[in-house]
C-alpha cells in the first residue's frame, strides 16, 4: 500500500457511521475508512454463513486417480465458479494440477493481492478534460487475483486457502 494511503478505522472503536459536517473538508482517509467499515460489517456476516474456501458455485474439485500421464500421478480437475475468500466470493478459472503419488497434498485458492497505480493503469489519472486536474494521478487500487493452487506450490507473496474435494 502506498505510503500517503490514510487507514485510521479500527473495529475496536466501536464506530458505526462517519458523520460529514457542513462547510468542513473532506479527508481521504474518511473515504478509506467508509470502505473499510462495509468490509467489516459485510464479512461479519458472510463469516457466519461460510468459512474461506468453501465453494460457493461451480468450483468442483475432482482427483482423476486413473490419470495416465505417468502411473505416479493423479490429475486434479479444478472447474471454474465462485469460492469465498475474505469476506468475498471470488471468482477462480478453471485449472488443472498434477499431483505426485505418496504426497500428501491440499487443493486449494491462491490469493495474490497487488497495489494499482496510474503507472500500471492510465486509466486512473483524473479523465475530467478541460479540469485542472486532468490528467494527474487519483487513488490507487487494490487488485486480487484468484487462482487454483496446491499446498506444495511456492506461495511466496501470496495468501492460500484450502477448498474441500471430491473424488
Amino acid at each position: 500500500m502506498p505510503g500517503n494511503v490514510q487507514r485510521r478505522w479500527d473495529p475496536v472503536d466501536r464506530y458505526d457511521d462517519i458523520l460529514f459536517r457542513d462547510s468542513l473538508a473532506l479527508q481521504a482517509g474518511e473515504l478509506n475508512d467508509i470502505q473499510d467499515m462495509l468490509r467489516h460489517r459485510t464479512k461479519s456476516v458472510s463469516d457466519a454463513i461460510f468459512k474461506d474456501g468453501d465453494l460457493v458455485d461451480g468450483a468442483a474439485c475432482v482427483v482423476d486417480l486413473t490419470y495416465v500421464g505417468n502411473p505416479n500421478e493423479a490429475l486434479a480437475n479444478l472447474a471454474d465458479g465462485k469460492v469465498y475468500i475474505q469476506g468475498q466470493v471470488r471468482d477462480v478459472a478453471s485449472s488443472s494440477k498434477v499431483i505426485l503419488d505418496n504426497t500428501v497434498v491440499e487443493i486449494g485458492i491462491k490469493l495474490v493481492n497487488a497495489t494499482v497505480d496510474e503507472f500500471g493503469d492510465p486509466d486512473l489519472r483524473d479523465q475530467a478534460t478541460g479540469s485542472v486536474n486532468f490528467g494527474e494521478p487519483g487513488a490507487h487500487r487494490n487488485q486480487w487475483t484468484v487462482s487454483w493452487a496446491l499446498s506444495t506450490e511456492d506461495l511466496t507473496g501470496s495468501e492460500f486457502f484450502s477448498c474441500p474435494y471430491s473424488n
